[in-house]
């Protein structure tokens, strides 16, 4: 496939496309590879998908990594996903983003997690949010922070919990304040719970209290 274009390679057919092998894909230029459109990403199968390097993938367009379906996510190995840069990462549709499985949230640098949206966030179930390491915990945003629902904050581990600055602290909402478990609570710091505001401190009931 040397020889083709990127155009030409646009121009092949679903059966074409679907009959490439993931040691073709494995040799094309980053040019080559741009010259799929979104369309023609879809119609990658996983085994496929595994011949895209780590440059392929960080040179996709947004339009592109909007081509991915949520099978495909799935089964993106390590060298994919390092290839995602934040960018990327942000044009991750939540249905995308909830298609990541436990296994591949930990393998995201927190430069890479910087694209996540609130939202994106929101998106993670339980068991991806158990997944994040305490120094992927640590580096989110508040504005990610406020991402967290009550099911996502009490999916935390006290160990997560525990790296959580001020500032992210203050910035979870009443709900997630009021699904924090008692244990989660005795995890934070004086300095931790310094940080709340008065509104957060109104939800709590007599039990977090207690703690």
């Amino acid at each position: 496939l040397s020889g083709f274009s990127g155009t030409q390679l646009d121009a092949l057919t679903p059966t074409q496309l679907a009959a490439l092998s993931s040691s073709q894909l494995a040799g094309l230029t980053v040019t080559q590879v741009l010259g799929f459109s979104a369309t023609d990403i879809s119609q990658f199968d996983v085994g496929q998908l595994e011949g895209l390097t780590t440059a392929h993938v960080a040179s996709l367009t947004t339009t592109h990594i909007a081509g991915f379906t949520a099978t495909q996510i799935a089964g993106l190995g390590a060298s994919q996903l390092g290839g995602f840069t934040s960018t990327g990462i942000a044009a991750l549709s939540t249905t995308q983003v909830a298609a990541l499985t436990a296994d591949q949230i930990p393998l995201f640098s927190t430069t890479q997690l910087k694209g996540f949206t609130a939202s994106s966030v929101g998106a993670l179930a339980v068991d991806r949010l158990a997944a994040l390491t305490t120094t992927q915990i640590a580096a989110f945003s508040a504005a990610q922070v406020k991402g967290f629902g009550a099911d996502a904050i009490s999916a935390l581990s006290d160990e997560q919990m525990a790296v959580l600055s001020v500032t992210q602290i203050g910035s979870l909402t009443t709900t997630a304040i009021g699904a924090l478990e008692p244990a989660q609570i005795n995890a934070l710091s004086s300095t931790q719970l310094a940080g709340l505001a008065a509104t957060q401190l109104r939800v709590f009931d007599e039990t977090q209290i207690a703690s």
